[in-house]
């Protein structure tokens, strides 16, 4: 029996890569000194608590306090001298994570790469920065697939339809990984730069351009770039990991909670899998390490 084999062709010329630039809106906006209070929120917010470390060691003496004031209360005293130990202790404590993290990155290299060298890496792309095709995901049950593309476009080809749908989102960017979800025809797990998004596609649907409505996100502070996914047999939990955190993270995507199964050594995740009865996972890591969880998962199930 001959096999009607679907012939695909997408030029590279027609793509184009996104820039390493990142956008960022503020420089669209005129510059305004916040209170130093202000600037930590948004440093945590923004960055986390290096960014906080960050903003109280280049904290200047909040002299705005005291505009118009000939001399200081006690209280302003007080705030000023408080600062001041602030940005000594933020001085010390950023001196210290620097030097753990140049230690860390002489044991493991791979932590002092941009992340888009570090998706490159450990891609299962041959070529991921320059090919066309970044990632591809057969469905298991259905006969079609998606194709991640250079411009961090997906789209979804299906032997049935002449619909392609092209899947876009804001966050979609450096796509590493596609998964589709066991036991169902509609949910494809993406791996992106800063998260995991989940594109909901109804299979019926004539559109090509589903809206950005469409995809449900899933975040988590320090865990980027997303490298790796694994779906659960039954479909019921999400595995996402970095090369860049040593915890892979469980998902239950119903109510978007997670569960970091954290552990040391190994310099971070680079690929999961889970056996076909779903008790137990294998993970490889950078270096020469790779482990089997099963008890963890066990309970993880059980609590998930």
């Amino acid at each position: 029996r001959m096999w009607k084999l679907l012939t695909l062709t997408i030029p590279k010329e027609t793509l184009k890569a996104h820039s390493r630039l990142e956008h960022n809106t503020k420089p669209a906006f005129i510059h305004h000194r916040e209170m130093l209070w202000k600037r930590c929120i948004n440093a945590w917010r923004d960055v986390g608590v290096a960014g906080v470390l960050e903003e109280l060691a280049n904290a200047e003496e909040e002299e705005e306090l005291n505009q118009g004031l000939g001399e200081l209360s006690w209280v302003d005293s007080a705030k000023q001298l408080a600062v001041r130990w602030l940005k000594a202790g933020s001085h010390c404590t950023l001196a210290l994570c620097r030097w753990v993290s140049s230690l860390h990155g002489s044991f493991f290299p791979h932590l002092s790469l941009p992340s888009e060298d570090m998706i490159a890496e450990f891609s299962q792309a041959v070529d991921w920065a320059g090919c066309s095709i970044r990632a591809f995901a057969w469905h298991p049950h259905t006969s079609k697939f998606a194709v991640a593309l250079l411009d961090d476009s997906i789209r979804v080809y299906n032997a049935k339809s002449a619909t392609v749908p092209i899947l876009k989102h804001r966050l979609q960017r450096n796509v590493a990984s596609l998964m589709w979800k066991p036991l169902c025809a509609s949910i494809l797990a993406v791996a992106c730069h800063t998260c995991v998004l989940l594109w909901h596609l109804d299979p019926t649907s004539l559109s090509t351009r589903p809206s950005s409505g469409c995809a449900q996100v899933l975040s988590h502070p320090g865990h980027c770039p997303v490298t790796s996914l694994a779906w659960a047999p039954s479909g019921g939990l999400l595995l996402s990991a970095s090369p860049a955190d040593t915890a892979m993270l469980v998902w239950d995507v119903s109510t978007e909670n997670c569960v970091q199964l954290q552990w040391f050594g190994g310099g971070g995740v680079t690929y999961l899998a889970w056996s076909p009865d779903g008790s137990k996972v294998l993970a490889a890591t950078p270096s020469a390490v790779f482990r089997f969880v099963e008890k963890k998962v066990r309970s993880l199930i059980d609590l998930l």
